[in-house]
């Protein structure tokens, strides 16, 4: 099975993840507690907003930085890569990522992450991310650029 990256709604929340990585993350909604039937475990109840991650966590990839799980931070959208995972910080906008940075997919750029930009939608891939900063959007991707045009 290819390293393909979905989302999909379950239980109110939106859930995100790479099948041959198996990691997955969600950003919890008010009154639920994701429970997707496709992966390993559960993921636990969590604060709304909250992202949350579970499954196989080999490179990081479930485990998301108090930024956005909740401790310091919340989400508004999440993406999952093939061992990546990224998230718009809620109330600023910040693109942030988290798990294997090989080629430096998981590091967004300045033009996101809140140094001179922000992001309003975000996105995951093999071996790249991308997003379209918030007031311009432009389209702001990291990581490999192969041959294919990531």
């Amino acid at each position: 099975m290819p390293n393909a990256s979905i989302c999909r709604s379950v239980v109110g929340s939106l859930v995100c993840g790479a099948f041959a990585v198996t990691a997955w993350s969600t950003v919890a909604q008010a009154g639920t507690t994701p429970t997707p039937t496709a992966t390993p475990t559960a993921a636990p109840p969590a604060p709304p907003g909250s992202v949350v991650g579970w499954g196989r966590n080999v490179e990081g990839g479930a485990t998301p930085p108090d930024a956005v799980n909740g401790v310091s931070g919340t989400a508004t959208t999440i993406a999952g890569g093939a061992g990546h995972s990224c998230a718009i910080q809620a109330g600023t906008g910040n693109a942030i990522c988290w798990g294997n940075d090989v080629a430096g997919k998981a590091t967004p750029p300045d033009a996101v992450n809140g140094v001179s930009g922000t992001a309003a939608d975000i996105a995951a891939g093999f071996s790249h991310s991308c997003a379209i900063q918030a007031g311009t959007g432009n389209a702001v991707c990291w990581g490999v650029d192969s041959p294919h045009g990531q």
